[in-house]
């Protein structure tokens, strides 16, 4: 704040005047990402301050709120003009994950903790629940299942799959699924169906207390 002062030689009387400095325009710009691959639920919302009200406000997708809803995947710029003319323009990136796929035959064994058993492929891209170096972690149900009390007593065959990431989005597809009990090695032939095949080994938790000597040997 700025304060003069003046003096009236007719009256003696000090007359003081206070001006407040106008601050400049300012734009910040905060987002939300796109959850899954390929949807469009991502957002952008301004924050504006300074210069002087009201303002005109331009996205490149010809919006004029302060947020936008549903973009997809991409680049937006967006330019504020105050009262006074005064502009300042503003580019927000809206991400998205990668597309989740399966990828069969793999040397590394995945977990998959909810059923207690581990399988010879890996899903890639998504969100995953957990991340490391070696492995990711994400939901997986068969035939909508994603706990099973006896996970030993899956059969053998063709099952529906499907993957959850930690955002819900959902990667279902139909396998030929060779499921046992670890140290069985049972051979599994897979009909000639076209679908991929996944080794699903499984580790009874429940049964580890009963000396199995496969088990036993095993762990």
């Amino acid at each position: 704040m700025k304060t003069t002062a003046f003096f009236s030689l007719l009256t003696g009387i000090v007359l003081t005047v206070s001006s407040f400095a106008q601050t400049a325009l300012h734009v910040e710009v905060t987002k939300s990402d796109v959850t899954c691959f390929g949807q469009s639920n991502g957002k952008a919302e301004l924050y504006i301050a300074g210069g002087e009200a009201p303002y005109a406000i331009q996205w490149n997708t010809g919006a004029t709120a302060q947020l936008v809803e549903n973009l997809r995947k991409g680049t937006y710029t967006v330019q504020v003009t105050d009262a006074k003319g005064t502009q300042v323009t503003e580019t927000v990136s809206i991400a998205a994950p990668t597309p989740m796929a399966i990828m069969y035959n793999t040397p590394v064994s995945a977990s998959v903790d909810n059923l207690n058993a581990k399988m010879n492929a890996m899903v890639l891209g998504g969100t995953p629940w957990e991340s490391t170096n070696l492995e990711h972690l994400y939901m997986v149900r068969i035939d909508g299942k994603s706990y099973y009390e006896n996970p030993e007593n899956i059969t053998s065959g063709v099952h529906q799959m499907s993957i959850e990431d930690a955002q819900g989005c959902t990667l279902k597809f139909d396998v030929n699924l060779h499921a046992h009990l670890v140290g069985e090695t049972a051979s599994f032939q897979a009909p000639t169906n076209g679908l991929g095949t996944i080794d699903l080994t499984v580790y009874p938790i429940h049964l580890m207390n009963q000396q199995d000597n496969t088990l036993t040997q095993a762990f």
